[in-house]
């Protein structure tokens, strides 16, 4: 069987696999309303596209599937910078791992969502990339999830607004900027140039083709990550050298590394990209979910969540969103 083929159908595996609530584990803090330990949960709906829409030249694209968003944000009043996260392909906009970090930025000053989206199946284009991306992030629709954020209680977009996304969702995130000038900084997880086997073109996010500056853009991926290696390597064993050069397409970024090349300008967050290295990871396998701990559907890896020293993590991250809404 071609490694394509064999990919795409783990993948489908994957999703039969993932159709229900047990796969995913499950978050232990509180979603009532109203102020508690210093946060208030907020959900809300907008309206997406679903998975055929096709980005039109003349029309847009259709926004006519109702979607939810939840998040946290600070009790006082604020306003607070706000932080959106775009999950991957299966991955529910609740899960535990994603409101975990949602409750971690909030509780460093920012108001952070995660937001549902027609994301069943890993088959995609620039096409129906853009107008997903269009319904979550174009500012000048009432009723995009950006649009409806910004409307909420303590929310500040005049502040600007940040975007982190794993796999799919990371290529949204990349595409937040085409229909939201005021995209402050975007973390793209899990994702290079070199697509997966479903995807047939990622022209769009790459540098002059994308609105958002190379400047705005940290990108980074599992060094054994299967889907996006170019060389479809199902192996953590086999560390292609495809990881590299994709980060080096997406961001267009070269410094003669195989392992990083990350930047800054002045004082703002990191640009660049981020090969990351199983050797650090618990489970020593950088694969496509390397912020999990054993796979994508392991719990969350404990390091990404809180080591500072990790250059990928959560803490670093987290200072990367703080000098963004300087």
């Amino acid at each position: 069987m071609r490694a394509g083929r064999r990919i795409a159908l783990q993948l489908a595996l994957w999703l039969a696999a993932c159709s229900s609530a047990s796969c995913w584990h499950v978050y232990s803090g509180s979603r009532e309303p109203g102020c508690r330990d210093g946060l208030t949960y907020l959900e809300a709906e907008y309206t997406g596209a679903h998975r055929r829409e096709r980005i039109d030249a003349k029309h847009g694209a259709k926004c006519q599937s109702t979607q939810p968003l939840v998040g946290f944000a600070p009790c006082d009043a604020g306003p607070h910078p706000v932080v959106i996260y775009v999950p991957g392909t299966v991955q529910p906009h609740d899960h535990a791992f994603i409101l975990q970090v949602l409750e971690r930025l909030a509780r460093r000053g920012h108001a952070a969502f995660s937001i549902g989206y027609d994301n069943f199946w890993p088959g995609q284009d620039c096409a129906r990339y853009r107008a997903r991306a269009r319904c979550i992030f174009d500012a000048e629709l009432e009723t995009s999830a950006l649009s409806t954020v910004c409307r909420l209680p303590g929310c500040d977009c005049e502040r600007g607004v940040a975007v982190l996304g794993h796999s799919q969702g990371g290529m949204l995130a990349i595409l937040a900027a085409d229909y939201a000038p005021g995209v402050r900084w975007v973390h793209a997880m899990g994702v290079t140039a070199n697509p997966p086997p479903t995807v047939s073109d990622l022209d769009c996010v790459l540098p002059g083709t994308r609105k958002l500056p190379a400047g705005r853009l940290l990108a980074a991926c599992g060094e054994c990550d299967a889907l996006f290696d170019g060389g479809r390597l199902n192996s953590c064993a086999g560390r292609s050298p495809g990881v590299s050069r994709g980060l080096r397409k997406l961001t267009g970024i070269a410094c003669g590394s195989e392992r990083a090349c990350v930047g800054r300008i002045g004082r703002g967050p990191r640009m660049g990209w981020i090969k990351v290295p199983g050797s650090r990871l618990r489970d020593k396998e950088a694969d496509h979910c390397y912020m999990f701990h054993q796979g994508c559907l392991g719990p969350p890896d404990q390091d990404w969540m809180s080591d500072p020293s990790l250059p990928w993590g959560l803490p670093a991250l987290i200072g990367d969103l703080e000098r963004a809404f300087r």
